[in-house]
This record gives C-alpha cells, sequence and structure tokens, in this order.
C-alpha cells in the first residue's frame, strides 16, 4: 500500500503543467507598442536523453542505439513542434501588438529552447526562455524562463499550447499586452 501511495505521489507531481522558473527584469515595464513586435526563434537548442532503470543505483542505465533514436526524434518532435505551432497558437491575442512586415517592427518577443531532455518512456523535460527587447538589442529588458514537462502522452501541439499559455499569462502579469 506504501509503494503505491508513493507511486501515485510521483506520478501526480509531474502532472503539474508549465512552471515560471526565473523571474527577471521586474522593474516597471512599458507595455509594447501596437504594430511594433515580431516574435523571433533562436537557434540554441541542446537536447539529451535520460533513462530510468530500476536496480542501476548510481550508474548511468545503458541505453541502445535504438533508444538513442527515438530520444532524438522525441526532441526533434518537440523542437520543431513549437516552432511551428507557437506563432500560430499565439497570434490571435499578439494580433494587435505584431508588426504588419518584417521591416517594420521595433521590437522582438526571442523564444529560446534553452534545453530538451527526452526520456526512453516518452516523457520529456523542456526549458524555454521568452524575452522581450529592442530591436538589434543585446541586452533583454524583460525575460522569464519556462519549464514544461511533458508526459508520455503529450503531443508537440499540446506542448505548445501549454508554452503559448504561460507565456501570454506572464506578458499580462507584466502589463506588456491587455
Amino acid at each position: 500500500m506504501k509503494r503505491f501511495l508513493l507511486m501515485l505521489c510521483l506520478a501526480l507531481a509531474g502532472c503539474g503543467g508549465p512552471q515560471v522558473v526565473v523571474v527577471q527584469g521586474e522593474g516597471a515595464q512599458q507595455a509594447i507598442e501596437k504594430k511594433s513586435l515580431a516574435m523571433v526563434f533562436s537557434g540554441k537548442t541542446s537536447t539529451g536523453w535520460t533513462k530510468h532503470q530500476r536496480g542501476t543505483g548510481l550508474q548511468q542505465p545503458m541505453i541502445t542505439d535504438e533508444e538513442k533514436l527515438a530520444t532524438s526524434a522525441r526532441c526533434k518532435q518537440f523542437g520543431n513542434g513549437i516552432v511551428k505551432n507557437l506563432p500560430l497558437m499565439s497570434r490571435t491575442p499578439l494580433a494587435p501588438y505584431l508588426a504588419s512586415s518584417d521591416k517594420d517592427y521595433r521590437n522582438a518577443l526571442t523564444v529560446e529552447i534553452n534545453r530538451i531532455i527526452a526520456d526512453t518512456d516518452g516523457s520529456a523535460d523542456i526549458v524555454v526562455t521568452v524575452s522581450y527587447g529592442a530591436r538589434g538589442n543585446d541586452k533583454q529588458g524583460w525575460s522569464r524562463i519556462i519549464h514544461i514537462q511533458a508526459s508520455p502522452f503529450s503531443s508537440a501541439e499540446s506542448v505548445s499550447r501549454e508554452l503559448a499559455d504561460s507565456m501570454l499569462a506572464q506578458l499580462k502579469a507584466s502589463a506588456l499586452i491587455q
């Protein structure tokens, strides 16, 4: 019975949804100007794998080539899904702020997928940094790190939806958008 309760607690602990891990730039921010924003993706992504195996102690469990390929494909699936789906899922709430062309934007909302670690069971740990600042400015004025834990049953679309919801909630909480 104790083992069952422990397993239930561990299973429920992974179902918490997206979390904001780090907050930077807490000072007063000016709201994003209408028709001045572009969403930009940074190309820096680190991927990896994990494997949990009973009885291995402190040793890293051995991973087969098939498991490596499967975890690599899962990482790629989440990464490509975020790049494809995030702009579509956040387009409507951000519509008043988005610039009409790539030449017109003055501010950038930069999305950087820092890390995607897939487990051999299909779950994944995804860390994304979302930052806002003036175009061409290396130092961003506002940033949030969002941590998403995907279950083995999560799809790229569901992870993108969680990320979009978290990102928009943080932008609203910071009074950058309404």
